[in-house]
Parts: structure tokens; sequence; C-alpha cells
């Protein structure tokens, strides 16, 4: 387990059982969450990064769940890489300890709980299929190479075998006990799918909240019981046109959960661009950020 990230007292019990954290409420307490992912550092939108720390400044979460994908993981990518992206790999990793390390300090009494996405997992699959004789060293697993021990950052993974009926393979926050939080790859559907959020819902039955697809959507059913569930789809804070897709502008967001009891309510909160600004409505307040100054985010600025 990681170093305490601070002494603030928190609602609620933390708990973690394999791949799975589990956060509990104290009876009649109030707990809020927040989740961001799908950053892609160090392809993260310094103005969609900023929108959302005054977001979570205002929320003042007693957890951040960091949903996966937080890092891209580009030098070592199986697709097509530019060349002098694949030497850079190193100081990719440096940029993303440096990231990390910003953001532990500007949150430095909030809970943060790392899912690796599939991003993430490129480690693993590169060491794989390019070094085996090095994937068990423990300097080269992920909570090493990005500090997230020295940070105070709990980290989960996917599991690479099959489990029991009882058990979970995909790394995941339970909120409550019934919102289940990941970043989504593990589910498997059509890259084609239009409603995701109803394609996950009806893939698995429980609430659940994912992020992965880089868009914000929601969907929500009431049984014949009259029992509601739903998922809830959440935006990235990486730039928004993809190099690889012209044709595609991804969606920008992140997610506010509060819990009381077994109680839950996600909120998606999606940001729009006007002129040279970010905007982002929440309880009625809206946050904005210039997008043409930033410097309170790090910037990537290549190998040097």
């Amino acid at each position: 387990m990681p170093n305490k990230p601070a002494k603030r007292r928190i609602p609620a019990r933390l708990e973690r059982r394999g791949c799975t954290f589990w956060i509990e409420p104290h009876s009649r307490t109030n707990v809020r969450v927040c989740i961001i992912g799908d950053v892609h550092l160090p392809f993260h939108d310094p103005a969609a990064v900023e929108l959302a720390l005054r977001i979570i400044r205002y929320v003042q979460p007693h957890f951040l769940i960091l949903n996966g994908d937080i890092v891209d993981f580009h030098g070592i990518s199986r697709f097509p890489v530019t060349p002098i992206r694949r030497l850079q790999f190193p100081a990719e990793l440096r940029f993303a300890r440096r990231w990390l390390r910003w953001l532990r300090e500007q949150l430095p009494d909030v809970v943060m709980i790392y899912l690796a996405g599939n991003h993430e997992e490129r480690l693993r699959s590169y060491l794989w299929r390019k070094a085996q004789e090095l994937s068990e060293i423990d300097a080269l697993r992920l909570p090493e190479l990005l500090g997230l021990r020295e940070l105070g950052i709990y980290f989960a993974e996917t599991e690479t075998e099959p489990r029991g009926y009882s058990d979970f393979v995909a790394a995941q926050v339970v909120l409550g006990g019934r919102l289940y939080v990941l970043h989504g790859h593990s589910i498997r559907t059509s890259g084609n799918v239009v409603n995701v959020a109803r394609t996950v819902f009806h893939r698995t039955f429980v609430p659940m909240l994912i992020g992965h697809w880089h868009r914000t959507q929601h969907h929500e059913e009431t049984s014949y019981d009259g029992s509601t569930s739903g998922c809830w789809v959440v935006g990235c804070l990486c730039f928004p046109r993809p190099h690889y897709d012209a044709g595609r502008i991804w969606g920008q967001g992140m997610a506010v959960v509060h819990l009381r009891d077994q109680w839950f309510r996600p909120t998606l909160v999606s940001f729009f661009r006007r002129d040279n600004q970010l905007h982002a409505f929440h309880e009625g307040t809206l946050f904005s950020v210039d997008t043409t100054s930033t410097p309170n985010v790090p910037i990537w600025e290549g190998a040097g």
C-alpha cells in the first residue's frame, strides 16, 4: 500500500480485495468522489485539465479516481508511431511522473486511486512481446515507474488470468456497494457502437461508470419492480482531435459522484468551447478557462 496522502479525516471505509477497491460511506455521512480519465499524457489538453482541477477544488472530494489512460505510453504502442516518439519514451515517463507529482501537490488531502486502462497495459504487453526476461522485475512495474507509492496513490490493474464466479477481473472501484467505476476497455463491445452507455448496461446490468470512449453519455432504465439502474460514460481530458481519424472530435469532461449510505448520484460534467474559452456547468456554477493561457498545468516539451 502507498503512503497515506494526508491526515484529513475521510468519512468512508476503503478496502481492497484483489483488483477491486470498495468505498463504503460511514452511516449517514456524505462522501464526494471525482472521476477523471483519458488524459493520455503527454497529449493532455492543458485547458481541460485546468478546468477539471477547478471543478475538483470546488467539489472538495474525499476521493479522486484516475480512471485509466492517464498516460498514453505512446512510445511503446503496437500501432505505427513516429520513430522519434519511440526514442522519446523515457522522456514520456519522466513527464508523467512530473505531472502526477504536480497533481498531488494541487490536491494534497485527497485519496487518489489509479485504475490502469488499456494504454497503461501497453507496458505489460510490450514486455511480454519484446522482453519477457524483464517482465517480472519490480522496478519495471507501473507503480515504481510512475512513483505512485511515493505520491500516496493506490493502484490496480486488470487481472491476467481467469477468475472464479465470485471474483472480479477488471480493475475497478465500487462505490457504496452498488456503482462500479472502471475504465471500460475490458468490457468487449464493437468499436462502432453508437450508444455506448446503453450497450455496456445491457452487457452488465449493474450501475456502471466508465471512460475509455472519449464521449459523454448516459443511459438509464427502470425495471418492472421499479428499481432504477444505468450506465454513465465520462469524457476525456486529452486533445480532442485524434491524429488517426481526422473526421472525429472527442468529447471532454469529468464526473462527480455523491454517496450517502447505499445511495449514489453520478453527475456527468461536459466541457464545451466558445471562442477561446473552455466552459463547464456544475451545480449551477459556470467554470471557464482561457485556452490561450494555462500556465499552471505542466506542458510536454519533448525529450529535452
